[in-house]
């Protein structure tokens, strides 16, 4: 493969010249293909087609020509993903013109192999607008049993048989394992809901819009990843009268509450699986007469059933089976049980091994009840041509999610701070999801540092300087962010279950025992002050929040990202390089100032010259 203009064609899937309008398009709209030519090639190019495919379908379409350009206007009347090429004749040789977007973005390339790579282009319905506490919003993600315990001697509300309690709040998190890595006793620290009320003050300070609680249905386990009882609040967290009052109160602070949905699997120590006889339910594993027996598949009544990742512990449910679907997203479900309540939404565990329908259902009965609710998912992938069980998901359609959690963007953001990967690939990838995701999509996106199932972000970077260059980037970029409860004072931690330490506040009680530092040897004041000058920022400029986005490349190691609407703009410039860097950025405007440091700044003719230590970040605005 080579550049298409070195037989004298160019495309650029990323430039309205050649493909107009750029990125995803709703159905029924029409795009302008556009190929242009150098005259000393016109003469032998014999023919351009445009190689289209859809789903299990693929045509040859004819492109038209001037004396500028092969052009074509096709008009995408099915909602789906398209993928497209073009097939050059020239002096009666088949040549393909296709992208290599981590080398060359929406550049063509061309290849004599017909198994050269096609352009993608998302096709859509009606995309509602996701609701803005959430799409402009910071999410703060709480593992409530890590987080705080509310009770006023640091005692636990309830112990679960066979588990082991922590003997201090800073203990650090491990588990006791059987021979085939089974969990013997689950650990606990004591962490409740009433802890959560507790620290609202504390998160709205943060500017937090938005709270999203790992599972707090009852389970035998610290996570709560093995629901026991969807229509009950764990005992170790509280009850319904406490959950309410955490709805309430974080209400009238202008935040909202997401739940963790678990719908894919269920607990083998449930009431509908029941394999431990802990309930007086017959459960699935009980008695093939069991009301809930359907709910599962055996391969062998009662000791061979599918599970999730084959852990025992966690069965696999029939999502689609009357009587579950009925009983999850029913007019009286469990799902209408808590958005009644107060709840804004769920975010889905496992998005991609729940049927599209499901979550089409679902979403449908969130809707009924608040329009303004949200449904997040958790997908790992390209969230727009994810593939699941053989399955093209539908996520980014119109009738799915709306939100999923963007471990790509985390991906690609460590790689180019660990210098991986070049401010241009990374430039790159950027503008390939932008062109992929329907616009609300994109912005909705949650951009990510952290969660419960990835190493801290400290520890992943491996350095202060990296992790406040992340931060900045992460917090400043478009759409909703979400921040994992600790990060924000610089926690440590391998993966699970390093990564689910408690947070490290100045004074609490645990087990009757008060403890009070004037210095946190876990807290990390640093990090927690850049946090709050970032998040001031972010609360304090709209164009954050509601502006667009687009991206300039400023060297192999620097990159901006800019920030803009009619009236504002900010540059969020970042250089991964260890050593301090000159950048240049053109504009017309004449004087910006640095947000962080109040430094005004002048521009010389029509470029703005910056230093840029490294490893480190500047957020300029342009002043009016």
């Amino acid at each position: 493969m080579k550049p298409a203009s070195d037989i004298g064609l160019y495309f650029d899937s990323w430039d309205e010249t050649f493909k107009k309008p750029f990125g995803a398009i709703e159905r029924n709209s029409k795009v302008d293909f556009k190929i242009s030519f150098e005259p000393t090639i016109s003469s032998k190019i014999n023919r351009i087609d445009m190689e289209l495919f859809y789903e299990d379908k693929k045509m040859f379409i004819e492109m038209n020509y001037d004396s500028e350009f092969y052009y074509i206007s096709w008009k995408f009347e099915h909602i789906g993903l398209y993928f497209y090429r073009f097939v050059i004749y020239i002096d009666h040789h088949r040549y393909f013109l296709g992208p290599e977007y981590l080398a060359t973005g929406g550049l063509a390339l061309i290849y004599e192999d017909e198994k050269a790579p096609s352009y993608q282009l998302t096709v859509h319905g009606k995309i509602e607008k996701v609701p803005e506490f959430y799409s402009e919003g910071t999410v703060y993600q709480i593992f409530v049993d890590r987080f705080s315990n509310g009770n006023e001697n640091g005692q636990l509300l309830d112990i679960k048989p066979n588990s082991y309690i922590y003997s201090s709040w800073e203990d650090t998190p491990s588990y006791i394992k059987g021979p085939n890595g089974e969990i013997l006793r689950w650990d606990f620290y004591g962490g409740n809901l009433k802890g959560v009320i507790d620290k609202l003050d504390y998160l709205k300070q943060l500017g937090v819009t938005c709270i999203y609680l790992n599972p707090i249905f009852l389970a035998r386990s610290c996570h709560k990843y093995d629901t026991a009882d969807y229509s009950k609040i764990d005992s170790m967290f509280g009850d319904e009268e406490l959950f309410k009052e955490l709805i309430e109160k974080a209400k009238n602070k202008n935040i909202y509450i997401i739940l963790d949905g678990v719908f894919s699997h269920t607990g083998s120590d449930s009431i509908y699986f029941n394999k431990y006889n802990s309930f007086s339910s017959v459960g699935a594993y009980q008695s093939k007469e069991s009301k809930y027996f359907s709910w599962f598949k055996f391969k062998n009544h009662p000791e061979s059933y599918d599970s999730w990742w084959g852990i025992g512990d966690l069965p696999n449910v029939n999502e689609m089976e009357p009587s579950y679907l009925e009983f999850i997203t029913g007019e009286e479900g469990i799902v209408a049980k808590w958005m009644k309540m107060g709840i804004k939404g769920f975010r889905l565990d496992v998005a991609d091994e729940l049927p599209e329908e499901f979550i089409k259902i679902l979403r449908k009965r969130m809707k009924s009840i608040d329009k303004d609710s949200v449904l997040l998912g958790e997908v790992w992938e390209d969230a727009t041509n994810k593939i699941s069980y053989g399955e093209r998901r539908q996520y980014m359609l119109g009738e799915s999610l709306d939100s999923v959690t963007a471990y790509p963007y985390r991906r690609t953001l460590f790689n180019f701070i660990n210098r991986e990967i070049s401010a241009q690939t990374f430039y790159n990838i950027c503008t390939m999801f932008k062109e992929n995701y329907p616009k609300e999509y994109y912005k909705s996106a949650l951009k990510m540092i952290g969660s419960h199932d990835v190493q801290r972000a400290m520890t992943e970077l491996g350095s202060e300087k990296k992790f406040l260059l992340a931060v900045t980037m992460q917090l400043l970029f478009l759409g909703p962010v979400l921040i994992y409860y600790g990060d924000e004072v610089g926690l440590t931690g391998g993966k699970d279950p390093e990564n689910r330490a408690t947070y490290p506040w100045d004074s609490y009680e645990h087990l009757g025992f008060k403890y009070e530092y004037k210095t946190n040897p876990r807290k990390n004041l640093n990090v927690f002050n850049h946090y709050k000058k970032i998040l001031e920022i972010r609360k304090n400029e709209s164009v954050i929040k509601k502006g667009n986005v687009s991206y300039l490349v400023l060297s192999n190691r620097s990159i901006a990202y800019r920030r803009f609407d009619d009236k504002n703009e900010i540059f969020v410039i970042a250089n991964s390089s260890e050593l301090s860097e000159e950048v240049i950025i053109e504009t017309n405007s004449k004087k910006y100032v640095d947000l962080l440091t109040g430094e005004e700044l002048f521009v010389t003719g029509d470029r703005l010259e910056l230093i840029i230590e490294g490893e480190s970040s500047r957020i300029i605005k342009r002043m009016q």
